[in-house]
């Protein structure tokens, strides 16, 4: 088999209600709806693998179509291992010397649609072919944005029915944000679990926001004001490369400190890993590199005893929770604002029991709204 062509496409969901979180009054997406690449890597054998990139951006277009797809077109999609390091450019390579960035984005994307071709080549499920550790995955609704800029009572009134939908859709755990003021921000989370009670997960995004308020000290007297609200995590408090202020906070509480979802490749990881700066890791595998290095991010973390969970791109990561032995819930972005996964028929969401059952199609097992795609193309 082999690789005769890449193309993306580029949509705009409808707009939906404004919201932010501790860096912003409100985050830029909500401005416009979603901007999703849907990528798609085509064979000689009319295989197609497909993969939906989320909030991404026009420059990831730009480098799959003008740069990697010359790489790639003639490679054979099953020897994947061999196809992640041509596209990572190593020896004179297309890609500069430079490691991260929208280059990486850019072949995880791919790499994750090489994952959906061999899957259906094979006809099995992409998560046996990882490892097969499990058929059913724990999830956790991923919102409590900041939604009123004027009124707290408004504020707490929008987080109270926010939750209560996330707890009838099925959700045994619930994320939200925090990060602007110790003293607001511990109301929204007693009023969080006094809604979801003490048997459901409670985690918190900082969104990096101590980079910018105080670093490793505010954050430490942050995170000790709110660990009374039996919190699972706390989520990037820092910008994730500074591993020594990491470390400081992951050191200094008692809860646990999570980070990842921007770092790139396991050489990104090493440092987070090896000197334990945090206690669980969230790579997300249309980042770090794609699912080959999701899963070597995972290996690597297991062997100093470190937990991964995921960062959104649920369809994808449902896969590599389930196949690895060291996985956490997956987190589903915002399920509740239904325009950002319109482009699937299928969307993923929980069982009664708060899990989500692993699709056994062949791939990744998306089924792509076609008739939505091209109502909603950009580009």
């Amino acid at each position: 088999m082999k690789i005769t062509d890449v193309q993306v496409r580029t949509i705009e969901t409808e707009k939906v209600r404004s919201f932010g979180n501790a860096l912003g009054t409100r985050l830029d997406t909500t401005e416009k709806g979603w901007t999703i690449n849907i990528v798609e890597v085509f064979t000689d054998e009319g295989i197609t693998g497909m993969v939906a990139n989320d909030d991404t951006d026009l420059l990831t277009r730009q480098i799959i179509c003008e740069q990697l797809r010359d790489v790639v077109i003639g490679e054979d999609p099953m020897a994947y291992g061999r196809l992640w390091r041509k596209m990572f450019g190593e020896r004179r390579g297309w890609r500069h010397a430079q490691a991260k960035g929208e280059a990486i984005r850019a072949m995880s994307a791919i790499d994750a649609a090489v994952w959906d071709i061999i899957g259906k080549a094979l006809n099995t499920p992409v998560y046996r072919l990882l490892g097969g550790y499990r058929n059913r995955v724990p999830c956790y609704a991923s919102g409590g944005q900041y939604q009123s800029y004027s009124s707290h009572t408004e504020e707490l009134r929008l987080l109270e029915a926010e939750v209560r939908q996330y707890m009838d859709m099925g959700f045994k755990a619930v994320k939200v944000r925090a990060g602007r003021d110790a003293v607001k921000d511990a109301e929204r989370l007693k009023l969080v679990r006094d809604v979801i009670g003490q048997e459901t997960s409670l985690m918190v995004d900082l969104n990096t926001c101590f980079s910018y308020l105080g670093g490793p000290p505010a954050a430490i007297k942050f995170i000790r004001a709110l660990e009374a609200y039996n919190v699972y995590w706390f989520e990037d408090p820092l910008l994730m490369d500074d591993v020594s202020g990491m470390k400081q906070i992951s050191d200094a509480v008692d809860t646990a400190i999570a980070t990842g979802e921007a770092e790139q490749t396991i050489w990104g990881f090493r440092d987070l890993i090896a000197t334990r700066a945090v206690d669980i890791l969230l790579p997300d595998a249309l980042m770090c590199g794609g699912v080959t290095e999701w899963v070597r991010i995972a290996t690597m973390a297991d062997a100093f005893r470190i937990p991964v969970a995921a960062h959104c791109v649920e369809r994808v990561h449902v896969h590599c929770l389930a196949a690895v032995a060291n996985a956490l819930p997956v987190e589903i972005f915002c399920p509740r604002e239904k325009g950002r996964i319109r482009y699937e028929q299928n969307p993923l969401l929980p069982g009664k029991d708060g899990l989500i059952e692993v699709p056994e199609a062949p791939g990744l097992g998306a089924e792509f709204d076609e008739d939505y795609i091209q109502a909603h193309l950009v580009a």
